[in-house]
């Protein structure tokens, strides 16, 4: 489970925001070492976590890239489900691009022949194929999708991490690592 370094974001920010008032999970997150610094919102790690879980289960790729525009077209992923219908993804809004990852059973090739026939300008960030065999390296970058980003309430909204839609059975799906640790002498 999640340990004890969850706090508030009161407490990590030191003021009460009044409303959207949420957890921070860093540390460690179901067994996982995460990046020291950083902090995670927990419904959204929870919710990378549960992704991760369906696309080792189904021994998928992952494909991550900027996409270099406001945001992703509004039927983003009707789009991706016509074109691989077992696929999932992640994307979180920042600044003057979106980030988007997409775990799928098809190639680079034709996932990047997918996003041109609808965006102009992006570039891919990370191709891990088979994420079974490569589990802590996807979770690391799935799990960067969750990161927390403090901005100004106007903007709130559009910086956090989505992803597609999932039934409450497949909400119920996560990982848990358990790393070892072997101290040897030289």
């Amino acid at each position: 489970m999640i340990n004890s370094s969850i706090q508030t974001a009161t407490n990590v920010n030191g003021y009460l925001p009044k409303t959207n008032v949420y957890t921070l999970v860093s540390g460690e997150y179901r067994g996982f070492p995460l990046p020291v610094g950083t902090y995670y919102r927990e419904n959204n790690i929870d919710k990378a976590n549960s992704i991760l879980a369906l696309a080792l289960a189904a021994q998928q790729n992952f494909f991550t890239f900027e996409i270099h525009e406001e945001a992703l077209h509004q039927h983003f992923g009707n789009h991706l489900s016509l074109f691989d219908s077992r696929a999932l993804y992640l994307k979180v809004g920042l600044v003057n691009h979106v980030r988007l990852g997409i775990f799928t059973e098809k190639a680079q090739e034709e996932v990047i022949e997918f996003l041109e026939k609808r965006y102009d300008d992006f570039s891919i960030r990370e191709s891990i194929y088979a994420v079974d065999l490569n589990a802590l390296q996807t979770a690391q970058e799935a799990y960067s999708f969750a990161e927390n980003f403090l901005h100004p309430k106007k903007e709130r909204k559009g910086k956090q991490m989505t992803g597609c839609d999932l039934t409450p059975d497949e909400k119920q799906m996560f990982v848990e690592f358990e790393l070892k640790h072997t101290i040897r002498y030289s």
